[in-house]
């Protein structure tokens, strides 16, 4: 994998990507609600630094989608190579 330095915007530009390139079979109105969702209710950073790191994002997706986050979280990381 990339290597992961939350206070390099190039890093967290790649980490937005492969997170929304993950949940893209959603359609992009969902990925994006789910990205405010991440943002305002969990407090995390996404696309710019200091971004948060994938087990944080992990955590939260967690809450929200239960077993569900194993996957999306497995496609970001895949992305992310």
């Amino acid at each position: 994998m990339a290597s992961e330095n939350r206070e390099d915007a190039g890093y967290c530009t790649r980490l937005e990507r492969a997170l929304r390139e993950a949940m893209g079979v959603f359609g992009e109105d969902s990925v994006d609600a789910m990205i405010m969702a991440l943002q305002n209710k969990y407090g995390l950073r996404i696309g710019k630094p200091p971004c948060s790191s994938i087990e944080e994002i992990e955590s939260a997706l967690s809450e929200i989608t239960g077993t569900g986050a194993d996957i999306i979280v497995s496609r970001m990381r895949a992305f992310l190579r």
